[in-house]
């Protein structure tokens, strides 16, 4: 599997890569939003990871990536998030509370692959 993660915080982005790297998975870890959607468009991702949803020029970054791709797999993590906010259908949601253990996040992951927006807290 292939992911994009933005993750500004490096600490936080050393984790996910270090993670990544021992299941053997690819990873681009990207620290704004500009610099996920130039990976995203430069690159083919099983899933975009985010922490939580971004207005870049007055439209969500969620709404970018899956116009260009509408079938993308996005998981988002943040325990801030407004779980009734508009445009987040409940049936896409799935709660993983913060902090979590990188291994669950893995295997949610692979469960919920038919979904194509993740939620989780």
């Amino acid at each position: 599997m292939k992911f994009l993660v933005l993750e500004p915080n490096e600490r936080v982005a050393k984790m996910y890569q270090k993670f990544f790297e021992q299941k053997q998975y690819q990873s681009s870890i990207v620290p704004d939003e500009t610099e996920c959607m130039k990976a995203f468009e430069a690159g083919n991702f099983d899933c975009v990871i985010l922490e939580k949803s971004i207005f870049v020029e007055n439209k969500r970054l969620e709404d970018q990536i899956l116009e260009k791709n509408p079938e993308q797999k996005i998981l988002f993590l943040s325990p801030y998030m407004n779980m009734d906010a508009p445009g987040i259908s409940r049936a896409t949601q799935e709660i993983i509370e913060k902090p979590f253990a990188m291994v669950r996040l893995l295997s949610q992951i692979q469960f919920q692959k038919s979904k194509k927006i993740l939620v989780t807290n």
